[in-house]
């Protein structure tokens, strides 16, 4: 019996150690991200999977599709969100809509440009913008290595913020679906290039993340420097007018 005990008890301290091992290498790789972030090419705005540098991803990863619209050709840095599009054949704004209507016109001038004056959204902004959340439930030890992928997103969630969600849990509830709702030509255009803890001196920055881009079409745009300024201590802390 006794035997059984302490193999038992050996077999969970295994078990516990292993878990720990595997935090801990978790929260490395985190440590590793983070400095990777901080030596990218727009400290931290870079999508991890960008193959044509265009500053959009076909994936949720890492400042990827969640942040900005999904890219639909990533072979290509002439295809992507936010781009007029006038080809006869190919889709260059990622919208779903494509080919020729007539000999006069696309699908996308007669539907989007000529017709609905289609916009995107975009938000410069902080984590009040790019959706920062920690849900309660991870503050227990025991869930600590279920944070570790949302920490390599920096702990946010803009698919499903005020500005660009676009996850069906939210009800529709953001300005982006909002605006896919009148328009479907405006699916897929949206960026949310917010950091955490910017302030309104990271604005020229953002808009260079912007700008890197090929930001073609009008859009909606967003200045929402607001949670940092929220969360001072005191007035004396807090952005003034004249700052602004």
């Amino acid at each position: 019996k006794h035997c059984h005990l302490a193999s038992s008890a050996s077999s969970s301290l295994v078990e516990r150690a292993e878990g720990a091992a595997h935090v801990i290498g978790g929260l490395m790789h985190l440590a590793r991200r983070s400095q990777h972030s901080i030596n990218g090419v727009f400290s931290g705005y870079k999508p991890d999977v960008d193959l044509d540098h265009d500053g959009f991803s076909p994936m949720h990863t890492f400042r990827g599709a969640d942040w900005r619209g999904r890219d639909c050709e990533d072979a290509s840095s002439l295809v992507h969100p936010h781009r007029v599009d006038r080809d006869e054949i190919l889709d260059h704004n990622c919208n779903g809509i494509s080919g020729q209507l007539n000999s006069a016109q696309t699908y996308e001038e007669a539907w989007c440009e000529l017709s609905s004056g289609t916009r995107g959204v975009v938000t410069f902004g902080d984590s009040a913008s790019s959706g920062f959340h920690i849900p309660p439930e991870w503050i227990h030890l025991d869930n600590i290595s279920s944070i570790i992928g949302e920490g390599l997103d920096e702990f946010d969630t803009p698919q499903q913020s005020w500005d660009t969600g676009f996850i069906d849990t939210i009800d529709g509830e953001s300005i982006y679906l909002g605006m896919r709702g009148l328009d479907r030509c405006a699916h897929r255009q949206y960026s949310n290039v917010g950091k955490n803890g910017a302030k309104m001196s990271d604005l020229v920055e953002q808009v260079s993340v912007l700008n890197s881009s090929r930001i073609e079409a009008p859009f909606l745009g967003f200045v929402a420097y607001i949670g940092n300024d929220v969360c001072a201590d005191s007035l004396a802390d807090m952005t003034t007018v004249e700052e602004y």
